[in-house]
Formats: structure tokens, sequence, C-alpha cells
């Protein structure tokens, strides 16, 4: 992303924007820029819209704080849900970051709607190749995203690893029995690879709090990780999920979410990593 934001003319850029535009200095050697530029640039900010928009929050972690303080400066490490002042105001500087990308190829594109390789720096011409398809694709692709548009693969299930790496699976049957209820425990939590996602709590079922015999969620459909565990019905519980990495154990920060299950039915608790 640092070369990608790089690469674009600091002179199509409002002045608004300049600040937020990392490694400038790269632009003293660069005597062309790339079509192809600007617009995945858009495409990865229309992504991340997508996303929060699909899971109804954004985290901001400590990593992505400095990001983020560039649209709303008194951003802390937290979630921000779909409804509170903070989301809004992110997603509105998101916004206008990715559209500010594509009016850098919209001012450099000629009438006839042609778009080249590359254009020169000084004068905004189009020059090598011509009509280069990579151009044309990246643009249909940005344009997709910010109508909301994504490829049918971002809303796989049942996927499965293959090779050397681990398939994770759901330990429960997924289907209510006499005097118990269904519940899917979904959460949003990205990892690395060779990270796994666990959920325990306070009912025997949950594994009495047990970070050894928790539970392990299911990858399928990541970054959101599933599990559905048969629970008493009519009943108080608290619980947590847990990392697993390379022998380390990481809980989720306090306090301790809780939830009481309904008389009958299932139930979905749809989570994001604290």
């Amino acid at each position: 992303m640092l070369m990608t934001f790089g690469l674009v003319s600091v002179q199509s850029i409002p002045s608004t924007r300049v600040s937020r535009v990392t490694a400038v200095s790269l632009l003293d050697a660069i005597p062309k820029i790339l079509t192809t530029t600007a617009t995945p640039a858009a495409e990865q900010l229309y992504d991340a819209l997508y996303t929060w928009n699909k899971i109804g929050s954004i985290t901001v972690t400590s990593t992505s704080l400095n990001f983020f303080k560039q649209f709303l400066s008194t951003a802390t490490a937290q979630t921000y849900s779909s409804s509170s002042a903070g989301y809004a105001t992110i997603v509105a500087g998101v916004q206008q970051m990715a559209d500010d990308f594509i009016l850098i190829n919209k001012q450099y594109t000629p009438s006839s709607g042609a778009l080249s390789e590359q254009y020169t720096r000084s004068a905004g011409t189009p020059t090598s190749a011509a009509d280069l398809t990579w151009s044309y694709a990246a643009a249909l692709s940005a344009f997709n995203r910010r109508a909301g548009e994504v490829p049918t693969t971002w809303n796989s299930t049942g996927l499965t690893c293959s090779g050397t790496s681990t398939t994770t699976s759901s330990t429960s049957t997924g289907t209510s029995t006499s005097g118990t209820i269904a519940v899917t425990f979904n959460v949003y939590a990205t990892t690395v690879w060779g990270e796994n996602i666990y959920l325990t709590g306070s009912l025997s079922q949950l594994q009495s709090w047990s970070p050894t015999n928790a539970m392990i969620l299911s990858a399928s459909g990541y970054p959101t990780w599933s599990i559905t565990v048969n629970l008493p019905a009519s009943t108080y519980f608290e619980y947590k999920y847990i990392r697993k990495y390379n022998g380390a154990t990481t809980w989720e920060s306090d306090p301790n979410m809780s939830f009481t299950t309904p008389s009958s039915g299932s139930y979905i608790l749809n989570d994001t990593w604290r």
C-alpha cells in the first residue's frame, strides 16, 4: 500500500488529502504514473467500506490506529458500531479518500475514455501501451466495489484447506435436542497463518472456562469464525473467545460476554474480537 500511495501524483490530490499520502519522496524519481495505481488503491478502500457495512462495525487496533486518526482525530483502539458517530465519520472519510484516487484517473483520462498504461507526470498525457486491458479491468473492479458488488466467492462457505494446512471444524451438531438450544457463535477476527480462534465459557458445554479444552471454531467463513453448540434452554451464561498461536493463549479483553438462551428454537450470536 505504501508503494501504491507513493506513486500517486500529489498535484492531483486536493490539498486536504496531501497529508495522507505516504512515501511522497518517491515521486521525485518517477517520470510517469501508472493508470493502475490509483484504481486499486481506491478499490482496497471500497473493499474495506463493504466489509465494515457487512459486519456492522469497524474495529480499530493499536496497529491500525494511526490510519483511522486521519479521519477521526479522537479515534482510539476500540470497536465502533455502525450506529455510532465515530463510525459515520470514519466511513465518510475513507469514502472521500477512495473517490479522490478515482478522480486522479478522471482528471487525466481523455474525452474518448481510452485508458493507457501510464500518464506523464508533467502534463498527464497518456503514454506507453494504449487501451491497456489491465487499466480497464482495474477501473471496472473498483467501480463494482464502490457500488457494493463483490465476487460470489466473497460469500463462500464450507471451504476446506488442502495440502499441509490444518482444517478447523465445529465440534457440535448444530441442531437442537430436547431441552437444549442450538446457539451459533460467530466472531469476526483476523488471524495470522497457524493461529486459531477458540470458545469457552461458564457452562460445562462451553468447557467451564478451560483454555486447554476450549472449542475450536471453524474458519470456513473467514474472517468470521463460527461454531454451533447445544446449550440448555432458558439459561444465563458468560463466554469469551481466545486465540492460540505457537503455544501461546490470548484471551479477549474484559468484560465477559453474556447471553440467556431462549426457551425454544435456535439463536445466532454475532461478535467482534475485542
